[in-house]
């Protein structure tokens, strides 16, 4: 973890610091960093357990409803 802070003086953290430039042909973050462009990667966390969700579809397919 590396601790930072940004132009407003808010502390920010990185998950760690910036590896090795491997691909920096076009499309890559690498690349458009070179040419002075910003790169802006969208994340989306997806903590779901596809391989449970039949099992779990079935246990909810098996109860009673009371």
């Amino acid at each position: 973890m590396v601790k930072a802070v940004d132009p407003r003086g808010k502390t920010l953290y990185w998950l760690g610091p910036p590896g090795p430039c491997q691909d920096a042909g076009p499309g890559t973050d690498f690349y458009a960093i070179e040419q002075g462009s910003v790169s802006v990667t969208p994340l989306q966390v997806d903590l779901t357990a596809h391989d449970a969700l039949d099992a779990l579809q079935h246990w909810v397919n098996d109860q009673e409803i009371k």
